[in-house]
């Protein structure tokens, strides 16, 4: 799957259930919550600096903007 602006996408739900895991670890004071909920900021930063990388990179060989239907079909 190419990489394009719409994979920003997959940071929002991580973000969204890495908070309410971590709320929900404040309110009943559950270490394996706590504990998933660190995992769970953690597996967000690397999405995001992965994402972050490859919109730069792509971004800089101008790539980024092109628009998928004018890019060349890949055959099989």
């Amino acid at each position: 799957m190419p990489f394009n602006l719409g994979c920003w996408g997959l940071t929002f739900p991580l973000g969204v259930y890495s908070l309410a895991t971590l709320a929900l670890a404040h309110e009943t004071r559950l270490a394996f919550l706590s504990v998933a909920g660190s995992v769970l900021v953690m597996c967000l930063a690397a999405l995001w600096l992965i994402v972050a990388v490859l919109t730069i990179v792509d971004g800089w060989d101008g790539y980024l903007l092109r628009r998928a239907a004018l890019a060349p079909r890949l055959r099989y």
